[in-house]
């Protein structure tokens, strides 16, 4: 859209969140709609087939495992957790226990692979592919990384990488995130977002930029010469739609960068998109029908081009919730339960028929599976006890007690509708490619809407 007419949808936005805001202190006297869990049934009711039943044949269904959030459970709690992950997907992603700052916390001499390592033995003991998350970022780094003085990063940044992917050399390591998050932002209101520069080429400025120019380059030729066998994948967050209102150009300056590294010869073989979004990213909610109405048009646009470059799509870290990141659910505090998780439900369905739809897209993870272990719960809102109910975004497709929702059912009718088509699959009323014995056609009127 125009200049204006874009400037105009975010006033517009802005006004609505500040609208939110200042009726904030009403929410408390408002009591959220429930709608019991047991009409969903449970993951153990015969009314649910777990989503791996309708994994079509090439393609992965996965989620992050909550590692250091649910290691500290009991032994039984923790198998129950696991054996619930590995019952619907066929991939895992560690959400923290393969990042530098779990490896090596202290320096590069403290390795540490006990997490990342416990994870991928769970991921082979299961028949899962194993996301490696990740190799180069230029944040969230240990206090060491960080004060590495500048003439010695190149040499640390290839060491780093040699000394992971030597430590898994010969194991069931799939897909590897080898940079993470490398193209600046230019984010509407949020200032510490606005990164990017005349100069930087598309590139942010963190750890290993500017200081190693060519990083993203070195770190995957490094990841290849030592994992001949693994896809290694770009990642990043905000690129996922061409019709974003608060960062409209980020889309095409991930497109430029990964256009021109592969022209490089670069090795990437998938580019991964992060979909941390909400409710209003499938225009529901005024936010949405006001900014966001062509959203998910734009995703689809842009995964036909970056599956034109001859990479794969991966959808990596999708989680849907009530607003932003972060931000309390304001508008969705005025909805029923029921239609809350239905526009969660409708959203997390056309972005995975999205995927489905093109053959370069062959993964689709969420940055974990219940709300019970969620990185959205309001935990790092800041907000006092009493008020982060109203900043738990309840982002995924099982809920705290691991009853599947809307959501979880919504997503197995968009694989069960795509088995029989031309990604093939099993028949209505046959088995599904885990084996197991479906009924198609009885799933397919499993609860969906209010």
């Amino acid at each position: 859209p125009p200049r204006g007419a874009m400037q105009a949808r975010l006033a517009i936005v802005a006004f609505t969140i500040t609208f939110a805001a200042a009726t904030f202190a009403f929410l408390a006297l408002v009591e959220r709609n429930g709608e019991p869990a047991g009409l969903l049934g449970s993951l153990n009711s015969p009314l649910f087939a777990p989503l791996r039943a309708f994994i079509p044949p090439g393609f992965s269904l996965g989620t992050a495992h909550n590692d250091l959030r649910v290691f500290s459970l009991g032994s039984e709690a923790l198998r129950d957790y696991e054996a619930r992950l590995a019952n619907n997907f066929n991939i895992v992603t560690p959400e923290n226990a393969c990042k530098a700052a779990t490896i090596m916390p202290v320096s590069f001499a403290s390795q540490n692979f006990s997490a990342c390592d416990r994870i991928l033995r769970f991921a082979e003991q299961h028949g899962m592919a194993f996301r490696l998350h990740t190799l180069a970022w230029g944040e969230h780094n240990p206090r060491w990384m960080a004060d590495i003085p500048r003439e010695e990063k190149r040499t640390a940044l290839l060491d780093y990488i040699a000394a992971v992917l030597d430590h898994y050399r010969g194991r069931n390591v799939t897909f590897i995130d080898v940079v993470n998050e490398a193209v600046c932002d230019n984010i509407a209101f949020h200032a510490e977002r606005q990164n990017c520069g005349p100069e930087a080429g598309g590139m942010k400025p963190g750890l290993w930029y500017p200081d190693v120019p060519d990083y993203l380059d070195l770190a995957f030729h490094q990841a290849r010469a030592y994992a001949p066998g693994a896809k290694l994948v770009y990642n990043d967050y905000m690129a996922e739609s061409t019709n974003d209102p608060l960062d409209p150009g980020k889309a095409d300056r991930v497109f430029e960068v990964v256009s021109a590294a592969l022209a490089r010869g670069v090795p990437i073989d998938a580019v991964g998109f992060q979909f941390h979004i909400a409710d209003m990213h499938g225009g529901h909610g005024m936010s949405g029908a006001l900014a966001y109405s062509t959203w998910i048009d734009g995703v689809r646009a842009n995964f036909e081009r970056f599956a034109q470059l001859g990479v794969d799509i991966h959808v990596t870290e999708i989680d849907v919730g009530c607003s932003l990141p972060t931000l309390p659910c304001t508008e969705s505090a005025f909805e029923s339960r029921c239609t809350r998780n239905a526009n969660q439900a409708d959203v997390f369905a056309r972005i995975l028929d999205a995927c489905l739809d093109v053959e370069r897209c062959t993964v689709f993870e969420s940055w974990g599976w219940t709300d019970r272990f969620s990185w959205r719960d309001g935990s790092d809102s800041g907000a006092s006890p009493a008020w982060r109910t109203y900043y738990d975004q309840e982002a995924f497709m099982f809920d705290a007690e691991y009853a599947p929702k809307q959501a979880a059912w919504a997503m197995g009718r968009t694989l069960a509708a795509h088995m029989t088509s031309a990604r093939g699959g099993a028949e209505a009323g046959g088995a599904g490619p885990s084996g197991r014995e479906v009924d198609l056609q009885a799933y397919t009127h499993g609860p969906s809407g209010c």
